[in-house]
């Protein structure tokens, strides 16, 4: 668990560009990122993501710790997130 570091306004666009992204919602981000998430097949339960300010907080429960850093990466490599407040737990540490 931690805070990780990523670079804002790089990786995938999954949250929209320039003026889009700064007049999109947290709670629209927010969805993306879960959606982006589930699409991508992670067995997270009880998925929650917030967004502020380029911050993505995932909180839920990871069946391994590979499956946790997984899905912290996905979420940082996602353009306008600048840092990943992570909070999951993993059900097997490893």
């Amino acid at each position: 668990m931690g805070l990780f570091d990523f670079v804002r306004d790089a990786g995938e666009k999954l949250l929209g560009g320039g003026k889009e992204a700064e007049e999109a919602n947290e709670r629209a981000k927010a969805a993306a990122l879960t959606q982006q998430i589930r699409t991508l097949g992670f067995k997270i339960s009880d998925l929650r993501i917030n967004f502020d300010d380029g911050v993505a907080t995932v909180e839920g429960t990871a069946p391994s710790q590979a499956e946790r850093e997984k899905v912290v990466l996905v979420t940082g490599n996602t353009e306008g997130v600048a840092q990943v407040d992570d909070k999951i737990k993993v059900e097997k540490p490893e």
